[in-house]
């Protein structure tokens, strides 16, 4: 059975170091949520991943950790130092970065990086365009430069869709 406790409060910690140090084998974290987000994120994505429904992603931002369906990102975009997720009809800034988030979305295998700032899930691409230097246009109609892609790259993505 696995839990997942938050403890806010540092009149706890004696007691909780207790605990910790009696059950260590079974403890997967203890983390400053100021200084780790990182790992508690990626804790919180290896318990999620153990449940059956859709494939989701934690994705953290300053308003919080928002819990994302991988098929409802459509594509993810550096601009400046932010990091933009457009999923749905929405979009998201998150504090991670570029980098990190590709690392983050390489498991999926839908995800493209088609331009050094932008990924692209390629079930939402409508069409890979030469004529317009090698662009690609997203179902919204959206066009991203591609330069990072070639023909046959869009063909080896279509045979495994």
């Amino acid at each position: 059975m696995k839990k997942l406790m938050i403890i806010d409060n540092e009149r706890c910690e004696e007691e909780l170091n207790e605990f910790v140090s009696k059950h260590r084998n079974d403890v997967m974290l203890i983390a400053d949520i100021h200084h780790e987000k990182g790992k508690i994120i990626r804790v919180l994505q290896e318990l999620l991943g153990n449940q059956p429904a859709e494939q989701k992603l934690l994705l953290n931002s300053t308003d919080g950790v928002f819990v994302l369906s991988i098929d409802a990102i459509i594509r993810a975009e550096l601009i400046g130092e932010k990091v933009i997720v457009y999923y749905n009809e929405d979009t998201l800034i998150i504090d991670e970065s570029f980098d990190a988030l590709e690392e983050l979305l390489h498991p999926y295998r839908v995800f493209l990086k088609i331009h050094p700032y932008h990924i692209v899930n390629v079930h939402y691409i409508k069409q890979f365009s030469m004529r317009t230097g090698q662009t690609i246009i997203m179902e919204n109609d959206v066009m991203l430069p591609a330069p990072l892609i070639d023909e046959q790259t869009i063909l080896d993505i279509s045979h495994n869709l």
